[in-house]
């Protein structure tokens, strides 16, 4: 019974099952799929237990779907295989997402939830039932989705990776403490490892076994005139006679009117002189009672032979003390931390003090973020943290160090560089302390593998989660999946092959069949003929989008979808192509923006001409330095130039120049650079990412594309609008005091706290989701209510517009990007990183008056079908043909086919990337034998 820890007797007679892997990675294993555990809750397997009968389950082989609602999807039955590859695939908006995570991967998690007590239910994330007739068995489920919500930051690569766990038990366990103060190793001493200490000393040294009188058990509290005399005769009672006292050896009995309080403070209390080499026993015997009454300190003096520089310290520090004319190394031995140099005691190395999230070992000033808010009065500006200078962790921290190197340091290495150096600990440690942390060190190397094996070798554990494009940090969060090491789990991906260079898909590849083999399903929504090609079983979703769409046009193995009749077989098959041209010649340049000097991360020296009024695309193995060089350097260097050019206020200039608030341009990282040449040629600067245009559920496709207002001007024009008096705004389900439903505050649905219960998400019962009070539903534009007319698609809303010149112009603009399928009232926190990111350029193309715009683009096709890709490119091709210029980062091959000009770097990552390598139209970068892109454009590149 593989998943299941065992069994135990339910009170109520029967048999439960009992889940293993509980809190691993937030989710857990029920063992192997089968429908008497698709509930994932214990639950009753059979009343009566014969202990001579084994213990057996049915056999399910498939995820049976039946009868699927979920969103577009229309009645749909599948069977997908259990422990198989499954491909989802399809036009975008055809409903792929809706299969694989709002029905498979919601109802995985929402059964696993399940079994768990309301009290922890609470804390996790709520999914609802999918509208389905019957969906067994299911195996628990993971998703690996492209964009995890808003990333903190605090999130690093070794965070989410949990590599910087390993790494902080790693410290606390085998770290050796260095004093910052005066550069001395400080270690904890029993009196075992004092005596082990003191034998590596030449036989026949004379010793002298103390302890400091100074915080000693005979040590009073008390300022009191007599206090050194009851402190000597609690001496003389415990059986010592003798002190050391400035240079000389005196009786107890004798020292009361020789000696001070501030005398008693610095002296040692004899316990024994001995010998080395002697009675180990009775060295032994002596140093405990020397710990003993030196509450866990111990001192001995070891006397120096004539002309010796001095005694064996075995990693402590000795101080020089001449004692009756006699010379002595003093070597302290203690239970605690603490430096014999300086006295500067440490704390315990516990995995939270190298934890930046943890108030134990954060740093207090910037409290673990690295940076602190400048004083300046600057938006959004901050600066390095003056006390920890970027380490985020307090000095204790800091102060311990395995082979040399901090925590920090450690973190700054990239993952095939930290491989290296786990490799170089372990073999350098001595046999015990390598058992010790042998499991430590192997679940470390494991991860780091799991890390090079999806591509992202060259990232460093410290780089910060949301400085990593849409495809690495995904890829980061695969990692944590496989190294999480689950068995009969169902995975869930979302495009995995998203910002990798088709040299990287390989790597990929062998990580999500390692994850099947492994015994799981993984089921991944990609539209990558490689992946698909390398899957068990596909299912193609369509035939379009949105409405059109929701149906299963081919389910099989991809050997067969060459014959298939959908628009993914004919692009699958060869029969339709990407990379068409259709008679179009190459752009010429008209005109040249020069960089010179970038040196930024693996950029060093670097100097690129991007050519003006045509397409260039910035292409290049993953972590090659693209976004290093464009987002990071390119677009903050042209918009400082037009700042300066037009000599705005620094918090006005982002906005007129740019269309980018400055808060967000300060928070970038600008790769600094010598020089930026051409800057004449261009008026505007915009950046299109993937980041959501709206971090609220309330922002809509209508709002951004400033669509709604007009939409509103049209229903307060209605007869029954102006009977009620209703103004433009009462058909707005955002502002108080107009016509939203006051009962969920125009969000459609409210929450009920059900106290040590999950908080329940109802439909609104008074607006039933609408948003809208019931009267202002009441007034109707073409026979259509506001919140009918927010369900309309955007295909549907052209045809329903028709007459209004003004909204279907930016309708139009939306249906050529591939957003026909989206609805006018979408909640932005909805939509996907492509979707925003399309979004964004659709407004831009919905707003006249623009003049020589130079677009910054990342990756583009991310998401889209290959149909959805020629649209794109069509309407990236309008934007070239009116004197725009488009910089954009990508991997397609049929987009890089399609460009005027490429700019390629490598040839590698990281350090061995980071050069141009190739530049010119697309055919003479194929023919460059060093660029990884020239050879894939070739048709020459390796498996």
């Amino acid at each position: 019974m593989r998943g299941l820890a065992g069994i135990q007797t339910c009170p109520a007679g029967g048999i439960v099952a009992v889940h293993r892997h509980a809190m691993d990675v937030g989710i857990s294993s029920t063992g192997r799929p089968r429908s008497a555990l698709c509930p994932l809750r214990p639950i009753r397997l059979f009343d009566s237990f014969d202990p001579s009968t084994p213990l057996t389950l049915p056999p399910s082989p498939h995820i049976e779907l039946r009868g699927v609602r979920v969103h577009n999807l229309q009645n749909v039955d599948l069977d997908l295989p259990l422990g198989k590859l499954i491909v989802v695939t399809g036009v975008s908006g055809s409903g792929k997402s809706s299969l694989a995570f709002d029905t498979l991967y919601a109802e995985g998690q929402r059964r696993y939830v399940e079994s768990f007590s309301t009290s922890v239910r609470r804390f996790l994330e709520r999914f609802e039932k999918p509208d389905a007739d019957r969906i067994e068995p299911i195996p628990p489920a993971i998703a690996v989705r492209q964009r995890a919500g808003g990333h903190s930051r605090r999130a690093t690569v070794g965070t989410v990776t949990e590599i910087c766990d390993s790494l902080r038990l790693l410290f606390a366990r085998i770290g050796v403490v260095e004093c910052p103060d005066c550069s001395r190793r400080v270690e904890r001493h029993s009196p075992d490892s004092a005596r082990c200490a003191l034998d590596r000393i030449a036989l026949g040294r004379r010793m002298v076994v103390a302890f400091a009188g100074s915080g000693s058990a005979f040590d009073s509290t008390t300022p009191d005139p007599v206090a050194i005399g009851s402190n000597l005769a609690r001496l003389a009672e415990a059986g010592f006679t003798r002190l050391i006292c400035d240079g000389e050896i005196l009786n107890v009995a004798d020292a009361e009117t020789r000696i001070t309080d501030e005398d008693f403070a610095t002296a040692l209390v004899v316990v024994d002189r001995v010998t080395s080499g002697a009675s180990r026993e009775r060295l032994t015997d002596t140093l405990e009672l020397a710990f003993r009454h030196g509450t866990g300190s111990a001192a001995v003096l070891v006397e120096k032979a004539e002309g010796e520089e001095a005694a064996v310290r075995a990693g402590s520090a000795a101080r020089n003390m001449r004692v009756d004319g006699r010379d002595y190394d003093v070597l302290e031995f203690s239970e605690r931390l603490i430096c014999t140099g300086c006295g500067r005691e440490f704390a315990d190395a516990e995995p939270a003090l190298f934890n930046f999230n943890s108030p134990l070992g954060a740093c207090p000033n910037c409290r673990g973020l690295g940076d602190v808010a400048s004083a300046e009065n600057t938006r959004g500006a901050r600066h390095t943290c003056p006390t920890c200078l970027g380490a985020r962790l307090r000095p204790e921290a800091l102060a311990v160090r395995l082979s040399g190197r901090t925590i920090v340091g450690v973190a700054a290495m990239s993952s095939t560089d930290l491989a290296a150096f786990v490799d170089q600990v372990e073999r350098g440690l001595e046999p015990d302390v390598r058992n010790a942390a042998g499991q430590v060190l192997q679940r470390l190397a494991r991860r780091i593998a799991y890390l090079q094996q999806v591509g992202l070798g060259y990232l460093t554990l410290d780089r910060p989660l949301r400085t990593l494009s849409v495809g690495e940090a995904q890829r980061v969060r695969l990692t944590a999946a496989l190294g999480s090491n689950l068995v009969d789990m169902l995975y869930v991906l979302d495009e995995p092959t998203a910002g990798l260079h088709p040299h990287d898909i390989e790597r990929l590849l062998a990580a999500l069949l390692k994850l099947r083999n492994a015994g799981n399903t993984v089921v991944v929504v990609e539209h990558d003929t490689a992946v698909i090609r390398a899957a068990d079983d596909v299912v193609d979703v369509g035939p379009g989008a949105g409405r059109d769409g929701g149906r299963v046009v081919f389910h099989g193995p991809p050997g067969q979808l060459d014959s298939a009749e959908s628009v993914t077989a004919g692009f699958f098959s060869g029969r339709r192509n990407t990379a068409e041209r259709n008679g179009r010649d190459v752009r010429t340049p008209t005109g040249w923006l020069r960089l010179e000097g970038v040196e930024h991360h693996n950029l060093h020296g670097v100097s690129v001409e991007f050519p003006l009024g045509v397409l260039c695309v910035v292409t290049g193995v993953s972590g090659s330095g693209k976004s290093s060089l464009v987002e990071e350097t390119l677009y903050p260097a042209v918009v400082s130039g037009l700042q300066q050019r037009t000599r705005l206020p620094d918090d006005k200039a982002g906005l007129a120049a740019t269309d980018l608030p400055q808060s967000r341009l300060l928070k970038m990282s600008i790769g600094r650079y010598d020089s930026l040449v051409g800057l004449e040629h261009i008026d505007n600067a915009m950046l299109i990412d993937q980041a959501p245009i709206s971090r609220s559920g309330r922002g809509t496709p209508a709002g951004y594309l400033n669509l709604f207002a007009e939409i509103r001007s049209l229903f307060a024009a209605t007869a029954e609008a102006k009977v009620r008096n209703f103004t433009a705004g009462h058909f707005s389900f955002v502002a108080p005091g107009g016509g939203r439903c006051e009962t969920c505050r125009g969000a459609g649905t409210i929450s009920v706290d059900m106290q040590f219960l999950p908080d329940v998400v109802l439909t609104c019962p008074d607006c039933r989701g609408t948003r809208f009070r019931s009267e202002v539903l009441e007034a109707r534009y073409r026979g259509l209510s506001i919140a009918e007319v927010l369900s309309l698609t955007v295909g549907e809303a052209f045809s329903f517009f028709r007459g209004r010149h003004r909204l279907q112009r930016r309708l139009k603009v939306l249906r050529d990007v591939g957003l026909d399928y989206i609805t006018l009232g979408q909640p932005a926190d909805t939509l996907s990183g492509g979707e925003s990111q399309r979004l964004k350029l659709a407004s831009f193309l919905a707003m006249a008056g623009r003049s020589r715009t130079l677009f910054v683009i990342d990756e583009p096709t991310t998401g889209l079908h290959p149909a959805d890709v020629v649209r794109l490119i069509e309407t990236l091709g309008q934007l070239a043909a009116a004197g725009h210029s488009l910089v954009v980062v990508e991997h397609n091959l049929d987009f890089v086919r399609l460009a005027d000009y490429v700019i390629d770097l490598g040839p590698g990552a990281a350090e061995a990337g980071g050069r141009v390598v190739a530049t010119g139209v697309p055919a003479a970068v194929a023919q460059v034998t060093e660029s990884v892109t020239g050879r894939f454009l070739a048709g020459t590149a390796g498996p």
